[in-house]
């Protein structure tokens, strides 16, 4: 492991041009080490850490995320915050979803039906009659009731 303060130096020596065999050599350990994480280009993205900490750094160098002496716990909290987990990705249902009441009542209806058998359905029509709400609404039935078996 690399003292941090020689790295510092390492880095600073190297951006001016001054650099010697031994600034290099400190780098590849730490960068083989894991001890600090690269990123180049305007989109890179690196994620380095270790026990004592985890950052996130963009290639333009804006940290997006940094954890110094944090507990697995507190990071843990902290990444839920800002990445909930999402258990249902559908989009709303329509507030005033009307007209489809049997094609409802079918689907919902051989979805939970609980003997076992896959149900496989499709839903066609041309472009704009509701297909994809239709879908969606279904979707959250099943959300609501609970049924486990349906993928």
């Amino acid at each position: 492991m690399v003292e941090l303060n020689d790295l510092k130096s390492a880095f600073e020596r190297l951006a001016a041009g001054a650099s010697n065999e031994a600034d290099l050599q400190a780098l590849r350990q730490a960068i083989q080490s894991g001890q600090i994480t690269l990123a180049t280009g305007e989109r890179a993205v690196a994620i380095g850490g270790d026990a004592t900490g985890v950052s996130v750094i963009t290639g333009d160098n804006n940290v997006l995320l940094s954890f110094r002496g944090a507990d697995a716990a507190t990071i843990q909290q902290a990444q839920a915050a800002i990445f909930p987990p999402r258990l249902y990705q559908l989009p709303a249902d329509l507030a005033d979803f009307t007209g489809r009441g049997q094609e409802v009542d079918e689907l919902c209806r051989l979805l939970n039906r609980g003997d076992g058998n896959v149900v496989i359905s499709a839903i066609g029509g041309m472009g704009g009659v509701g297909k994809s709400a239709l879908a969606v609404h279904v979707a959250h039935w099943v959300k609501m009731s609970n049924i486990k078996d349906v993928v």
